[in-house]
């Protein structure tokens, strides 16, 4: 679970190996990260296949919030990390 003892309700903690995405769910929002790195990844066949390692400063989520879709892969912290979440009104906003 997100750990927010940092204080501020708009930074988000995952400690390292944690899901913060799960293939398949609904997107809510999108994620900036402001520390750490994350590993996106689906699966296929009973295959790991990854997509993509992710660090301070990139966003990820953003693509099934944009499309309406739901998340096409998983997203896990590889170390600790801290993200900023990014709603799809903001995110919208960005795109007009």
């Amino acid at each position: 679970m997100p750990d927010s003892s940092t204080g501020d309700r708009n930074i988000l903690s995952f400690k390292a190996g944690e899901q913060i995405i799960s293939e398949g769910t609904q997107a809510t929002q999108a994620f900036l990260i402001r520390s750490g790195r994350v590993k996106i990844y689906y699966t296929s066949g009973g295959k790991v296949h990854e997509v993509a390692q992710l660090g301070a400063g990139q966003i990820f989520g953003e693509m099934a919030l944009i499309s309406g879709h739901h998340h096409s892969a998983n997203v896990d912290a590889v170390e600790n990390v801290t993200v900023v979440p990014i709603s799809e009104k903001i995110i919208n906003q960005k795109l007009e």
